[in-house]
């Protein structure tokens, strides 16, 4: 696959195709979610594309449909988060 040229890219009108770029760890972010027992922790400012770097990675390698995703900003995830220390081994979470 040759790689894209800058005009698409960079579209100056219609919905871009390319809206991902990989940030610098990225191949440090996959070799931690593919290590088993290794927990990770990603931070930044919100909307640089944390979640969608995870997301990515775990596309790539072929996870994406056994993960748990939870979030702390849904109240329903909440009361199962702060259990996960105590279920023991229950996969992968997100």
């Amino acid at each position: 696959m040759s790689a894209p040229r800058l005009e698409e890219v960079f579209k100056t009108n219609g919905v871009p195709v390319y809206t991902f770029v990989q940030p610098n760890e990225y191949n440090r972010l996959k070799i931690s979610l593919r290590t088993p027992g290794r927990g990770v922790v990603v931070e930044g400012p919100s909307g640089i594309g944390k979640t969608t770097a995870v997301e990515k990675v775990l596309d790539e390698l072929h996870l994406g449909s056994s993960v748990t995703k939870l979030s702390a900003r849904k109240d329903a995830d909440l009361e199962y988060i702060a259990n996960l220390p105590a279920l023991g081994k229950v996969g992968t979470v997100h």
